[in-house]
């Protein structure tokens, strides 16, 4: 009897450690799409810039907006602007590589980290998402929309000694791209 009882008292704490790491996945990922949420994101970030500055290794950041997105909301139900954040967030999974960091880093705003990515694949992976995305519209129960990204990215520098200064380099570039209003809305600084 006490040998099921042990066995009894190890699969329950064995439940209980499955559950708070469950817990523990839910607290690092949006709800909505399933990303790194911003928290967590920022915490593998944190760990890619310390890499690439100490063995100077590429590393580069794209942020991630849908253009006309307070028109998108102001025009449409949440749950039309669900099935939109959805919609560009599987697509945009679509074309980034399995080494990438994916996450949500805003209401519209996403952030993507490319390690072992210079300036010029930061371009490439732009273009490929932007075109990508806007390809054919977005199906959802108020019918289809079409959407646009606007993308601003930075590759790190010497110069940048946190990874705020870092991200904010890509900050500035995706307000160029949604200022710019050019056909392509990337702006890669």
């Amino acid at each position: 009897m006490g040998y099921k009882d042990q066995t009894k008292g190890q699969l329950i704490n064995e439940l209980k450690e499955l559950r708070e790491r469950l817990s523990g996945l839910e607290e690092t990922t949006d709800k909505l799409t399933g990303l790194y949420n911003r928290e967590y994101f920022l915490d593998l970030a944190e760990c890619e810039f310390i890499r690439s500055r100490r063995f100077q290794r590429p590393l580069s950041v794209i942020l991630i907006t849908i253009k006309d997105f307070d028109l998108i909301k102001s025009k449409n139900n949440e749950k039309v602007v669900e099935q939109v954040l959805l919609e560009v967030t599987n697509r945009c999974k679509l074309k980034i590589r399995d080494l990438d960091y994916f996450g949500r880093y805003d209401e519209d705003k996403f952030v993507l980290l490319l390690p072992e990515a210079d300036k010029s694949a930061i371009q490439k992976i732009a273009e490929r998402l932007g075109s990508f995305v806007s390809s054919s519209p977005i199906s959802t129960e108020s019918g289809n929309l079409n959407v646009t990204l606007c993308l601003g990215g930075v590759e790190i520098a010497e110069t940048y000694t946190v990874l705020e200064e870092f991200l904010s380099k890509a900050e500035e570039a995706l307000l160029s791209a949604e200022q710019e209003g050019s056909e392509s809305n990337i702006v890669i600084k």
